[in-house]
């Protein structure tokens, strides 16, 4: 008898601790969208010239609303089928796009932009979307990188999921064009203020959310990101008390298995990455889950036969209009929130 009365009572107190210690998801992503210019001449912007109805490319109407079209069927597909709560991306044109993209082809998930026009000599920018039923917003600002000939900024948002503060920066790194050696010093420069940025985060408060994503041209193990954005390959349960730099790159596991999001020359780049600080590691709150850092292909956005069977399926190759998706696979991670009441 008592035993069955130990038993009830043990039974009532773990569905207690149960209902009481639940997980809040959330999914983030980047994406690299591949050009993604309206149809309208803007007379500020030379770069736009590719992407008219009279150019080479005979970018129309048709072929825009198609372009949304397919990326929308890849954002919807994210975080199983719910799209992802914060999603960054890159090569823009301007918020116009992003509206289209977000109230005529993903009304129902309820995205907020966050974009800032930059100086880029091609007229591309990056951007934030994120479900405004989750996030508070708090500030954005665009960050300068500056550099004989102009690039994207850095573009840097507060959002607060909850009780905790999220740093996001959204990041696209200039190409490798003219030679990887010789465009190094470019990264550099842009890895350099970002990490100044960091620093000014983590010296205020050394537990800060911080997550940096983009297209960084360049890989996991470059001098750009390892030496001087100082975020070292991760690996789940193994934070050694000597690491100081308290950036954790959760793509660097995939690229070591030779997993990328982009293709050249015959082999896949890690060129798209999710870093996180150790505020998002120390197993309090709001925590990324190991080993949650994916490259998400499927059949829709992967070519599927050719020389180029496996890579991502392009709007454009080899200076032919294609209708495919991007040139780059989308990035994402899950991290946990923990109610503890």
């Amino acid at each position: 008898m008592i035993k069955r009365i130990l038993l009830v009572y043990l039974t009532i107190i773990s569905i207690t601790i149960y209902t009481c210690q639940g997980q809040d998801k959330i999914y983030i992503s980047f994406w690299n969208l591949e050009n993604l210019f309206d149809t309208v001449d803007d007379p500020e912007n030379p770069g736009d010239d590719e992407f008219l109805s009279s150019a080479k490319s005979q970018w129309d109407e048709i072929k825009f609303d198609k372009k949304l079209s397919n990326l929308s069927k890849i954002i919807r597909s994210m975080n199983n089928g719910n799209g992802p709560d914060i999603l960054g991306v890159c090569e823009v044109e301007n918020r116009y796009v992003l509206e289209q993209l977000s109230k005529r082809f993903l009304s129902d998930l309820n995205y907020s932009i966050v974009h800032y026009d930059s100086k880029d000599p091609r007229g591309i920018d990056v951007g934030l979307l994120y479900k405004k039923e989750k996030f508070s917003y708090i500030s954005s600002e665009p960050i300068k990188v500056f550099l004989q000939g102009n690039t994207r900024d850095i573009l840097f948002t507060n959002l607060k999921y909850k009780d905790e503060v999220l740093h996001i920066f959204v990041n696209h790194w200039s190409s490798r064009r003219g030679g990887e050696a010789e465009s190094e010093p470019r990264r550099i420069r842009a890895a350099t203020v970002l990490r100044a940025k960091v620093d000014s985060l983590l010296n205020s408060d050394k537990k800060s959310n911080i997550i940096i994503m983009g297209d960084f041209n360049d890989m996991p193990d470059n001098k750009s990101i390892l030496m001087t954005l100082m975020a070292i390959p991760f690996e789940c349960d193994e934070l050694s008390p000597e690491y100081t730099s308290n950036l954790y790159n959760t793509a660097y596991k995939k690229y070591s298995q030779g997993i990328g999001s982009y293709f050249h020359q015959g082999k896949f780049n890690m060129l798209d990455q999710i870093i996180i600080s150790k505020g998002l590691l120390d197993k309090k709150k709001l925590d990324y889950l190991c080993d949650s850092f994916e490259v998400i292909s499927n059949e829709l956005n992967t070519t599927r036969s050719g020389k180029y069977k496996g890579a991502p399926y392009p709007t454009f190759g080899s200076g032919r209009y294609l209708g495919g998706y991007s040139d780059h696979f989308p990035v994402g991670a899950i991290f946990n929130y923990m109610n503890k009441k």
